[in-house]
């Protein structure tokens, strides 16, 4: 994702680049949304083997089309005072302390980390809690992945482009919109246990709306991170991002737990997503007064118009 994510930094100005990250981070939910059709289908003809087969040559694809197509693309300008991003970009070894003396990186680091939690948690787990609390089959139940990653794709669009056209180029107050909204999300899936039986219609619109914000996020938060860190976005985000993976892998099992814990009642876990969320939109907020605090002192310039 890295390269991507910084070749759209070079290409885009500001009042652009929120809707263009969005467009390149749609591609996550539509891979989502594809996998959802074809993966299932494959290994339902010609075995699981066959069908990783048919991920892996995706991946490939991906990799070859990154690599001739992205070739050349433009650097991006740093936003803020050599000061703050060290010329020429900090070589490997130096980033992370770099990365963990920057408040504002690390606060939006936090802020991914806690989304993510959630993500991982609708996508892994929405169609067992259909199984396993409702009675839904099991293909049923995976049908409103498809639900989900659409609203996934339509979420990292909008998102984008609100941030371009609504907040002048401003990515923190729309992350924190969303990261509340993110909360409400969690907390409306965890009340349709008190739905019985429940509607496919209902079912279906909490799919669609986790898919908007649950899923509809990253691309500001790779906007917002990109930009805190100008020339330097490549490693940052690498850095970023290694974070943020090692925390959707503890996400899923914690979440698995949780719903064991409470004697398979899933409503306690999605509870919990809902609390994290909170918690991503505190950091939110706390990555815009480290701005703002850091404005005050002639350290970082406002947003770009």
């Amino acid at each position: 994702q890295v390269a991507g994510s910084h070749a759209v930094m070079g290409w885009f100005p500001a009042r652009e680049r929120g809707l263009a990250m969005g467009v390149r981070q749609a591609g996550l939910p539509i891979g989502g949304l594809t996998g959802a059709l074809v993966l299932p289908w494959a290994a339902g003809r010609y075995g699981w083997r066959a069908a990783l087969l048919v991920a892996a040559a995706g991946c490939t694809l991906a990799g070859l089309v990154a690599w001739a197509g992205l070739a050349g693309a433009a650097e991006p300008e740093a936003p803020g005072p050599p000061a703050r991003v060290p010329q020429p970009v900090p070589s490997f070894w130096e980033s992370p302390r770099l990365f963990l003396a920057d408040r504002a990186l690390v606060l939006t680091t936090l802020a991914a980390c806690l989304l993510a939690a959630g993500q991982f948690s609708l996508t892994g787990y929405l169609p067992l809690y259909m199984v396993d609390a409702f009675g839904w089959p099991r293909a049923a139940g995976a049908r409103l992945l498809l639900l989900v990653h659409t609203g996934g794709i339509v979420g990292r669009l909008g998102w984008g482009w609100v941030s371009d056209r609504r907040f002048g180029a401003d990515r923190v107050r729309p992350l924190s919109i969303v990261a509340a909204a993110c909360a409400g999300a969690a907390a409306g899936v965890a009340a349709l246990d008190g739905v019985q039986p429940l509607p496919a219609w209902l079912a279906g619109g909490a799919a669609l709306l986790g898919g908007l914000t649950l899923l509809g996020w990253n691309g500001l938060y790779i906007t917002l991170l990109s930009e805190l860190a100008g020339p330097a976005s490549a490693v940052m985000l690498g850095l970023s991002m290694t974070a943020l993976y090692v925390w959707t892998m503890l996400s899923p099992p914690a979440f698995g737990w949780l719903v064991q814990r409470a004697s398979g009642r899933y409503p306690v876990a999605w509870a919990a997503v809902s609390l994290l969320q909170v918690g991503a939109a505190l950091a939110a907020g706390a990555v815009g007064r480290a701005l703002a605090a850091a404005r005050h002192r002639g350290g970082w310039p406002a947003p770009a118009r």
